[in-house]
């Protein structure tokens, strides 16, 4: 499968903390919603659900061409580099958008989900830490 960038993931790997934060302050499109909806194959209403966005929010944004508030781009970088991360981990764009978006035993909920609040990014991002290495999750 080819390697699909969504807007946060350009970003993403200049690794630029300056960048990043004027990216997510400024705001993203609110079409980074499809990109990364389509990268992990699932629908927008399935992402928007899951990450806790109101789709009217998102209809109103991609409707009127307007960025997406600094809250909710958050959210949007903090999936992303979720995924990329999975990415690293599973060396295949399949398995981590699998990851993502499947249970699991060792969480209550979905990867993807977790990424809704920092605490949740940061535990999920931990059990890729231990993934990668071989311990168990």
């Amino acid at each position: 499968m080819k390697t699909r960038h969504t807007h946060l993931g350009k970003a993403l790997r200049t690794d630029e903390y300056d960048k990043l934060k004027k990216t997510v302050l400024e705001g993203v499109p609110a079409s980074a919603t499809n990109e990364l909806a389509a990268a992990l194959s699932i629908s927008r209403l399935t992402l928007t659900n899951e990450l806790d966005i109101a789709r009217s929010v998102v209809a109103a944004k991609l409707a009127s061409g307007a960025l997406l508030s600094p809250a909710l781009s958050d959210k949007l970088y903090r999936a992303e580099r979720l995924f990329a991360k999975a990415k690293d981990v599973f060396e295949s764009d399949e398995d981590a958008a699998l990851w993502m978006v499947e249970r699991h035993a060792f969480f209550a909920e979905k990867p993807l989900a977790m990424a809704r609040t920092t605490p949740g990014f940061e535990q999920a991002m931990a059990a890729l830490d231990k993934i990668s290495f071989g311990l168990p999750a």
